[in-house]
């Protein structure tokens, strides 16, 4: 049964950097194999919107790299910033 607003079934806890640190510890080893190309979780996603209250923070189920804040309109999140900063700090071998 679900229910309306959804509930997350366990309490979870909003973590930006939690998501920002796996992504660079992918990139990294993504580099370190070689790998030529890879999809870096969402950009975007408008339904799975951000909320000052925990239990109504629906962008902690998402995997975006930046959070929506409705009305079509969102932010970065730290994930974003860390990864145009990989990418800056490596940018030699990107070239």
């Amino acid at each position: 049964m679900s229910k309306n607003p959804p509930v997350f079934k366990h309490k979870c806890i909003r973590s930006e950097v939690v998501q920002s640190n796996y992504i660079i510890e992918l990139l990294k080893t993504y580099d370190k194999e070689n790998v030529s190309g890879a999809f870096i979780f969402d950009f975007y996603n408008q339904k799975l919107t951000y909320n000052e209250n925990p239990e109504l923070d629906y962008d902690m189920a998402s995997f975006s790299i930046t959070k929506s804040i409705g009305d079509n309109k969102w932010e970065p999140k730290d994930s974003f910033s860390k990864i145009a900063d990989y990418y800056k700090e490596n940018k030699d071998a990107y070239r």
